[in-house]
């Protein structure tokens, strides 16, 4: 009896081993079929986003992917995207220190984001923009709020200082800088020291200093700032003028009525998020009065703002 007891023993704990030994094969079969599957899963996943960044819309020139940025430990720009169009003139609205000048600074590669992506179209494909900032400052032109010129130079002089930057002949510098102080009517004070000139002259100095490389775009921070009217005119004018060219223009400011007259889009900053992007008509078309323009909508976007908080 003892002897059948420790066989039936036996042969239930061997079974039960058995048993064991096979949940486990089918568990560790079942582990690797979906480690598998979610490798394959990953990249497709890779694959698509790949295809998705390598392939640029021919209309894009700037894109800006989920760009997150923080001075300090305090968050300046949060999931930032925004997508440029080839020739247009794009606005970014805000209030001082909504992040405006943080995101151009990003853009040209003056900053690295903490977060997220910026691209550039070079030939139809998108080349990340810290991968390649030698190509990023080829193709873009800056001129900040302050001109950055030489005071102590003249304005032809200035011209064929910044054009040395990027190994252009003296001759192709030349012709670039004729061109230009002819677009700005600057040609008869083209001798004149930079500090010598009137403010409104420095202004388009400044601003035809970034364009002496041929850029295929320019960004300008604030350029009407501290501006009369008629000099506000001629800056406007001006900036249509570089469109005309088949140069894209991103500007930022916080003159609603400038941006107005001159963007064919926008895109409305307040504490480091887009909360609004569209076009000029766009805008116009979605708000309930005929009159009602872009400085009606921006304070109704403060007010409901605030109202959330």
């Amino acid at each position: 009896m003892k002897q059948k007891r420790k066989k039936r023993n036996l042969s239930s704990s061997n079974s039960k081993k058995k048993s064991k030994t096979k949940h486990k094969r089918l568990k560790t079969k079942k582990t690797k079929k979906e480690t598998k599957r979610n490798r394959k899963q990953n990249k497709t996943k890779k694959t698509t986003l790949k295809k998705q960044t390598s392939k640029a819309d021919k209309n894009i020139i700037i894109k800006i992917q989920n760009l997150n940025k923080q001075f300090h430990n305090k968050e300046i720009l949060k999931n930032i995207n925004l997508s440029i169009k080839k020739k247009e003139i794009f606005g970014l609205i805000g209030m001082s220190g909504s992040g405006k000048t943080t995101l151009l600074n990003l853009i040209i590669g003056f900053h690295y984001a903490d977060f997220g992506k910026i691209y550039y179209n070079h030939g139809n494909k998108l080349i990340e923009s810290n991968k390649d900032l030698a190509l990023m400052r080829q193709k873009i032109g800056f001129a900040p709020q302050e001109p950055s010129f030489y005071p102590k130079l003249t304005a032809l002089e200035n011209l064929e200082h910044f054009g040395s930057l990027y190994n252009i002949s003296h001759s192709v510098i030349l012709a670039n800088a004729n061109a230009l102080l002819k677009l700005t009517r600057l040609e008869q004070s083209k001798h004149t020291l930079a500090q010598e000139l009137s403010f409104g002259m420095q202004k388009r100095l400044g601003i035809i200093c970034a364009l002496i490389h041929k850029p295929e775009l320019i960004i300008l921070d604030e350029p009407t700032a501290d501006l009369d009217p008629i000099l506000r005119e001629e800056i406007l004018s001006l900036i249509l003028k570089i469109k005309k060219k088949g140069i894209t223009v991103i500007i930022a400011s916080h003159f609603l009525d400038d941006m107005e007259e001159i963007c064919d889009r926008v895109a409305i900053i307040k504490n480091g998020r887009i909360i609004k992007c569209a076009s000029v008509k766009d805008i116009k078309k979605s708000l309930p009065s005929k009159h009602a323009n872009l400085t009606t909508l921006f304070k109704a976007l403060e007010m409901s703002k605030c109202h959330k908080k």
